[in-house]
């Protein structure tokens, strides 16, 4: 079939399966956030089990060779197990790593080597990767060229990368109202709009292939989010998604249940509003680009 994903947002890997199940079968519940948010973004094929598409023109098989970096709760490299593709997954994050660890090792995976990132060189052979897989990580970085470059050595000719980073409107929109925290390290300290994201790819020596947007959804979201919290909450230098924990302000699951009778109506107005609101303020820019 998210937090795709941070990677998705806060999705965990055992809930991929559940991503049709959104909607609740009590009419008095209001819906899981998280599980709305995947919903959406398997509705725009992601995560799709029937073709081996982890998202649209990103294709995996089992004979690929594939590593994900900074692998978050590991929706991405489950995904590519669920597959039986050959996996490395890296995160900074050693619990999150030994989480992604565990559920891989139950998966078809035909091999698999998870290891805590702690610089460069990448313990990872040149030219040994098919799939290369960062999303949602250089906006963290210090220096993203670098580690873009990093990966793109790890890649065999012809390597396809999958490369996502908070599109720029939504993250200005959020800095009017999310505390300085937010951006500043360890959470987002480069915003990149279309052309510097495009720019950076280009010098790191890959071809653009195709670019897409998703999800107003959780642009929307995070912006209540931060709308509905007292600023002093988020006065730490604490990760931002391992503070987004239920229960959630009933403002935020107001909008999942708005948003999740959007996608259930069969009307062609609701659905082309949804596509034309991804165009104008997605939470993320996609790029499928490719190593000559």
């Amino acid at each position: 079939m998210s937090q795709l994903v941070d990677r998705v947002f806060l999705a965990q890997p055992s809930t991929l399966a559940d991503a049709d199940n959104a909607a609740t079968s009590d009419a008095a519940k209001l819906p899981d956030p998280r599980l709305v948010g995947l919903k959406d973004i398997v509705d725009h094929g992601w995560f799709n089990t029937g073709n081996g598409e982890l998202c649209a023109g990103f294709p995996i098989s089992a004979r690929d060779r594939v590593l994900d970096f900074g692998c978050g709760a590991g929706a991405a490299t489950l995904f590519c197990a669920t597959i039986g593709a050959h996996v490395t997954f890296t995160d900074s994050d050693l619990p999150k790593l030994e989480h992604v660890a565990r559920q891989v090792k139950q998966s078809i995976a035909q091999s698999w080597r998870g290891f805590l990132s702690e610089g460069l060189p990448l313990p990872v052979a040149d030219g040994s990767i098919s799939r290369v897989i960062c999303m949602e990580v250089l906006e963290h970085l210090d220096d993203p060229l670098k580690t873009l470059k990093e990966l793109v050595r790890t890649g065999e000719s012809g390597a396809l990368y999958l490369l996502t980073v908070p599109e720029a409107r939504a993250e200005r929109l959020q800095k009017k109202l999310a505390p300085p925290e937010h951006f500043a390290a360890p959470n987002h300290i480069q915003i990149f709009d279309n052309d510097s994201f495009a720019n950076l790819i280009d010098q790191a020596g890959l071809c653009v292939e195709s670019t897409q947007s998703m999800s107003f959804y959780w642009a929307m979201w995070f912006c209540f989010y931060w709308a509905s919290r007292p600023r002093d909450e988020h006065a730490t230098d604490m990760p931002t998604l391992d503070q987004v924990q239920p229960p959630y302000a009933d403002v935020l699951t107001s909008w999942a249940e708005t948003w999740q009778l959007l996608m259930a109506s069969d009307n062609d107005h609701a659905q082309s509003l949804r596509h034309a609101l991804d165009r104008l303020m997605p939470k993320s820019q996609v790029v499928i680009a490719r190593k000559p």
